[in-house]
Order: structure tokens, then sequence, then C-alpha cells
């Protein structure tokens, strides 16, 4: 179905940036103190901000009054890594009057502040964001027309071609129906298809510790079950990041991609770094805390929210929010590794971070 969209905010910041390699520009719009600021911070430069606060340590509120700076301060803050305090304060400064701009129905920026709200940039999929990007931006009134053209038009010509050829490949199963494709470069896209499905049983031999792992977890879960078992967190947390296959499914997707993904890319996956941890993190919490009501519906192992209680002896509420906690603090610890220097192509790396940003929008819209 063709996305007849009507564009972009101001306009988002990509996604994936390859933070190694940035270099902040500016553009042709009215600057202020708070984007100047962004476009010369590095970690180590939080005095910067110091500045921005009150002789009583608080943001200073003749700040307020500057909508678009507050906009940007809020979704800057969610490139914070562990122990940018300053930046948590930012962040809770920001979001107590961006909602208020949010519930003002008189204000331009109400629905780019509620989008900002609910997804901010950081943890939006770059195709997904461009759809509701699109739409804010049209109805500013101050919009470049043909920057709004050529929003649309690439994104649905992109669009139309991943259906049409999808369309026609779905058609097909084996290479004696070759010549039945209307297209020549059809017929080349399905020849290295197949050629990739043979390449797969190659590379899927790299991967055979994963999911041997993957299986173990499995048959773990099922003793769980079978005998009414309550792990602690601990325990069921060494368990659960591994059966819910994030692992398996980044490394899939780097299958066939030929040169960019060397042996030490395998080799880094089976690591289990940070980065790695942090994202199979973001996607079982946030699977358990919101699909919870409907695993425990059925019969299924306790999540990590009953574990935790169970472990610490807490209400169910301090559990979710102890689980909220971690789940930010994985945030962090995936901007901090997406800022190191690494042998590993940030190709590869944006695999994690991506596969969280798809956890993030299936969790929080509905599982």
């Amino acid at each position: 179905m063709s996305v007849l969209l009507p564009a972009t905010p101001n306009i988002p910041t990509p996604q994936g940036v390859d933070h190694q390699a940035v270099v902040r520009s500016t553009a042709n719009f009215h600057s202020n103190f708070w984007a100047d600021a962004f476009l010369t911070y590095t970690p180590d430069d939080l005095d910067l901000f110091n500045k921005l606060k009150d002789e009583e340590g608080n943001f200073k509120e003749s700040l307020i009054g500057d909508s678009l700076s507050m906009l940007a301060l809020s979704e800057a803050s969610h490139l914070m890594v562990d122990g940018e305090d300053i930046l948590e304060e930012a962040l809770a400064f920001t979001t107590t009057h961006l909602q208020s701009i949010a519930t003002d129905p008189n204000s331009p920026l109400a629905t780019r502040v509620i989008r900002a709200l609910k997804r901010p940039i950081r943890k939006g999929l770059t195709r997904v964001e461009a759809i509701h990007g699109i739409s804010i931006y049209q109805q500013d009134e101050s919009h470049n027309k043909s920057l709004l053209k050529l929003a649309k038009l690439d994104f649905n010509l992109l669009q139309s071609l991943h259906r049409n050829e999808l369309s026609e490949i779905s058609r097909w199963w084996d290479a004696s129906c070759m010549d039945q494709l209307p297209a020549n470069y059809l017929k080349w896209f399905y020849w290295a298809l197949l050629d990739f499905y043979e390449e797969i049983e190659e590379d899927m031999v790299k991967q055979w510790k994963i999911m041997t792992r993957q299986v173990q977890s499995y048959f773990v879960e099922a003793k769980w079950l079978n005998q009414g078992y309550t792990p602690t967190f601990d325990e069921y947390m060494s368990n659960a990041l591994v059966s819910s296959c994030h692992t398996m499914l980044i490394t899939s997707t780097l299958v066939g991609m030929g040169d960019v993904v060397t042996e030490e890319a395998f080799q880094w996956l089976l690591g289990h770094g940070k980065m790695i941890r942090a994202s199979e993190l973001v996607g079982r919490l946030m699977d358990d805390s919101f699909s919870r009501d409907y695993e425990q519906s059925r019969k299924h192992i306790p999540t990590s929210v009953e574990c935790y209680m169970k472990q610490c002896g807490v209400t169910q509420q301090e559990a979710y929010d102890e689980l909220n906690k971690q789940i930010v603090n994985a945030w962090k610890d995936m901007n901090l590794e997406c800022l190191k220097p690494r042998h590993v192509p940030m190709t590869v790396i944006n695999r994690a971070l991506n596969l969280a940003r798809v956890e993030d929008l299936v969790y929080k819209e509905g599982d």
C-alpha cells in the first residue's frame, strides 16, 4: 500500500550515525545558545551546561521560552552515557516543560513535541519516523515545498520498489522458473537470491555456537515450566537474554553481507560484550514488562517481573520501576559503545542498536 504522505520536521537527525566520524554542522536556521552548545559539545565539556543554571543549581527559568531549543536539548539528552548526570537533569527539566506544550492546543509545536516525548529520535527507526516527520513538516507554514515534495517522492518510490520486487519474487521458487520472470533485472536479482541461500549454508556454520546456545536456553525454560520453578532474577536473566533470540537475529542479518562481515565481527558477537548485552536487555525487559499479562494468562514460565519480586521482596510496581531503570541504563551503555573506537565496523554495531529500536517500537505500541 503506497503511503501518500503529507513529511519531516525541521529535519530529523539521521539514525545510525557513526559517532567516530561525525562532524556537527550548521544549516540555514535561526540559531540559539543551546543549539550552538550541542554543535561543539563533547562528553568532557559538561561545564558548558552548568552555565545554564542559576545560583541554586537549577536550570534557569528564562530558558523555558525557547521551545525549539528545549526540544533540541531533550532529543540530545537521549544520547547520554553513564555518569552524565547533568544530561539526566536536562532531560527531566525539558520533559516537564515540553509536556505543557504537548497539551496546549494552540502551540504550533504540539504535534512534534508529542511525538518526541513518545519516541525520541535516538530510539526511532528511520523509515517509520519518516512517516510522522513528513506529516509534521507539512503542517509547518514555513516548510520548503521542494524539500517536502522530495521527501514524499523518496519515501513512496522506495516503498513501491520494495513492494513490487517482493510481489514478483514471491511467485517463483526455483531456478527453472527464471525465464518466466518479466524483467531482466529481476532475473539477475532472483539468481542472486538463489545464490544467497546457497551462501547461507556456508555462513551458518559460523553461527552454530549461537544456535546451540539458543536451543539449550529453550531446554532450560522447558525444565523450569515442567517443574513449576521460579528462578531468581539473576538466574532468569542469564538464560532469558539468550532465549530472547536477540543475538541469533543480529547474527542472521549479517549473513550474506560479504566483506563487511569478517571473522572478527562474528567473534565480537560471540564475545557477548556490553553492546550486545545492552541490546538484549532492552528487548527482554521490554518484552516482559509490556506483554506480561498475556504471557501469564497461559501456561508460561515466570517473567523477569515475578523473578525480581521474589528475589528482592518488592511489589509489582517496584519491580516495574527497577526494570525500567535497567532499560534506561542499557541505552546509556549502547550510546557509549557507539562512541568507542572499534575494530568492528559501525555497520555491524548498528544491527544491535536497530534491533533495540525495533523492540522499543513493537512493545510500546503493543505486543
